[in-house]
């Protein structure tokens, strides 16, 4: 098997993975926050 081959074929589903995984803990972050802020407003006395 050429070694370049294998570079290209695992490098991109390495970024890929990454990139996934990135996204993942961005949303994840976002929705935490999200749930934090509703929480606090909602607790908020009016």
């Amino acid at each position: 098997a050429d070694p370049t081959v294998k570079i290209v074929g695992i490098e991109p589903t390495r970024l890929a993975l990454g990139g996934w995984t990135q996204l993942h803990i961005h949303i994840e972050t976002i929705i935490q926050w999200r749930s934090h802020v509703v929480a606090r407003v909602g607790n908020c006395p009016h």
